[in-house]
């Protein structure tokens, strides 16, 4: 009977150290996951920054361009009514010296390709910002998924673990 008590209080004294292990660990992860907690709004607005800047980028890239645009057509225009040099007034030195502004003998037509082209070029850099958007969701519903799987995985893993523990202690009982 002594050995038996003797046994327990064993017992006892070896678990404690796990026990106080375990506790530390679990203290530990609730700091760290406070820790990411607080920093969720930092990211968040690091990710708003990153959109602001983003659209106020495409904004100013848009401007810049058509005012530098307004410069080329003022001196394409210039250039082809001046009528200085019969090179340029053919048609061909205007076709193969300043492709793709060939286009300014017609104005009315040049203007309207013109802005679709820039048009164009705006709704393209919108749509490739919407889309790296749409990249960063997935990449965060994908995280998302990987660790309810992880979860269910780390569930499983552990109600294995312990029924193998019980299997175990119950074999070494059993022979006793």
């Amino acid at each position: 009977m002594a050995s038996t008590t003797n046994s327990k209080r064993e017992e006892r004294a070896q678990d404690r150290p796990i026990e106080r292990t375990i506790d530390e660990t679990k203290d530990s992860t609730r700091k760290a996951i406070q820790e990411v907690k607080r920093e969720i709004p930092e990211f968040t607005s690091a990710f708003h920054d990153y959109q602001e800047q983003n659209i106020n980028t495409i904004k100013q890239m848009t401007a810049e361009f058509l005012e530098s645009q307004k410069e080329v057509a003022k001196s394409v225009r210039s250039a082809t009514s001046a009528g200085q040099a019969s090179y340029w007034n053919s048609g061909l030195g205007l076709n193969m010296g300043l492709w793709p502004y060939a286009l300014w003998s017609y104005p009315q037509d040049a203007v309207e390709a013109f802005a679709r082209m820039v048009s164009n070029s705006a709704e393209n850099v919108i749509a490739t910002t919407r889309l790296s958007n749409e990249v960063m969701l997935l990449s965060m519903e994908a995280t998302k998924s990987s660790l309810r799987h992880a979860q269910s995985n780390s569930r499983a893993v552990s109600r294995y673990m312990v029924e193998s523990a019980n299997d175990l202690n119950r074999a070494v009982q059993e022979r006793k």
